[in-house]
C-alpha cells in the first residue's frame, strides 16, 4: 500500500509540475483556494475571491500537493 501511495504522489507531483508557470482559469471555492479545469487544487495566498467566480491566475510552483498561484 505504501508503494502505491508513493507512486500516486509521484504522478500528482508530475502533473502539478507540468502546470507550473502557466496562466490558467480557476474556479474559486473559498477565499485563497480554487481549482483548475482539471480539478487540481490551487492555493491563492491573500486572494479574497468570491466562491463560484472564475478568474485567471499564474501558477508559480507547488507545495503539499497543491499549486501555488497569484491572480493575474
Amino acid at each position: 500500500a505504501a508503494r502505491l501511495r508513493a507512486a500516486g504522489e509521484g504522478r500528482v507531483n508530475l502533473h502539478l509540475a507540468a502546470l507550473e508557470g502557466k496562466t490558467l482559469p480557476l474556479l474559486i471555492e473559498k477565499p485563497g483556494f480554487g481549482r483548475t479545469e482539471g480539478f487540481a487544487p490551487v492555493e491563492l495566498p491573500g486572494h479574497e475571491g468570491i466562491p463560484g467566480a472564475i478568474i485567471e491566475a499564474r501558477t508559480s510552483g507547488s507545495r503539499g500537493g497543491k499549486l501555488l498561484a497569484a491572480a493575474s
